[in-house]
C-alpha cells in the first residue's frame, strides 16, 4: 500500500517533505518514542493506528520498522559511529530539501563518545523517568512545556544534581514555584523534598495566620487545615 493511500484511508493531509525529514530526525534521535511521533505528526489519527508512521520510517529512516521496532540502544550504538546530520543531509538532498536547523543544532551538541555527557545519559532509564514525569504531569492537567528528553535533560544537568534526583527526602526534585503553574523553564527551580515541604509548610503556617488576623468572623469556626483550604479555593 503506497502512502497517499494510506493518507487517504485515514483522512489526513499528508506531510510536507520538511515535516517527514522532522520525523526520520526525531527517530533516529531518540527524541521522540514510536508511538509519541504517531501523536506529534497525526494527532487525529487513533493512537494505537501507526501504519503511517511505521510507512515513512520504512521509507525514509535509516533503521525502519520493515522486521520490528529497532530499539535505542542499537540505534544509539550505530550514530556513535556514524554521522546521523550527513545521513539526513543524504536524505534531504534525494528530497530536495535542506536539512533541517535542529539537526544542525544537534549535531553541533551531541558528541557520540562514551565520554559526552549527553551520551552517557542518553540511557532508557532516564528516557522512561523524562515520560513517567511528563506523563504524570499531564495526568494532573499541568502544563509540561519541556519539548523533548534532551531539553529535560539540559535543564537538569544546568542544575548539577541530575545523578541526586529522586523521591525520597534528601534527593533533588523539579519544583514548581509556590506548587502552581506549568512544569516550564521558567516556572521550576530544583531543590530537595525536604526543603520543598519546609518551604510549603511555612508559606502554609503564613498564610493561615494572615488569614485569621485579616478575616476573623469568616474564619473562626474552622479548623487550621479549613482555613487553608478556604484561602485555596479564594486564590
Amino acid at each position: 500500500m503506497n502512502l497517499q493511500t494510506i493518507y487517504d484511508s485515514l483522512g489526513v493531509e499528508p506531510l510536507e517533505k520538511q515535516q517527514i525529514l522532522n520525523l526520520v530526525f526525531d527517530w533516529e534521535a531518540m527524541l521522540f518514542r514510536y508511538r509519541d511521533l504517531n501523536r506529534k505528526y497525526f494527532p487525529q489519527v487513533e493512537p494505537g493506528r501507526l501504519i503511517l508512521v511505521r510507512k515513512l520510517l520504512n521509507q525514509y529512516a535509516y533503521h525502519n520498522c520493515s522486521n520490528g521496532l529497532v530499539k535505542q540502544h542499537v540505534r544509539r550504538q550505530h550514530w556513535q559511529t556514524h554521522n546521523l546530520l550527513d545521513y539526513l543531509s543524504d536524505v534531504g538532498q534525494a528530497m530536495d530539501i535542506d536539512v533541517i536547523e535542529s539537526a544542525r543544532d544537534y549535531g553541533r551538541i551531541k558528541r557520540y563518545d562514551a565520554n559526552d555527557r549527553w551520551f552517557q545519559h542518553m540511557t532508557k532509564t532516564n528516557l522512561d523517568n523524562y515520560y513517567s514525569q511528563k506523563s504524570m504531569a499531564l495526568k494532573r492537567n499541568i502544563e509540561w512545556g519541556f519539548n523533548s528528553f534532551e531539553e529535560w535533560l539540559l535543564w537538569w544537568l544546568k542544575t548539577d544534581h541530575f545523578a541526586e534526583r529522586g523521591v525520597h527526602g534528601h534527593e533533588y526534585q523539579m519544583c514548581r514555584n509556590n506548587g502552581r503553574g506549568g512544569y516550564t523553564w521558567d516556572n521550576v527551580y530544583c531543590t530537595t523534598g525536604r526543603t520543598r515541604h519546609r518551604r510549603f509548610a511555612a508559606k502554609e503556617l503564613e498564610a493561615i495566620n494572615k488569614a485569621l488576623l485579616n478575616y476573623p468572623t469568616e474564619t473562626q469556626a474552622m479548623s487550621r487545615a479549613q482555613v487553608f483550604e478556604w484561602i485555596q479555593a479564594r486564590c
